[in-house]
């Protein structure tokens, strides 16, 4: 199976996941984000550079 069928995989699942509303949407994010990972879709070193930008540092803070 191809590495983009694999993130819209996930994609997918979080997009139920987000419509169903059982989980915290902060719990699937961090969750799809570790998937894609572990997968191989997205490296560790790309999937976690932003982290020290502004904005998130922001919505972190809030």
């Amino acid at each position: 199976m191809s590495l983009s069928v694999i993130a819209l995989i996930v994609v997918g699942i979080m997009c139920v996941l987000y419509i169903w509303g059982k989980w915290p949407v902060a719990l699937v994010t961090a969750l799809g984000m570790l998937a894609l990972i572990f997968t191989g879709c997205v490296s560790s070193s790309v999937a976690f550079s932003n982290f020290g930008s502004t904005p998130v540092l922001l919505v972190l803070a809030w």
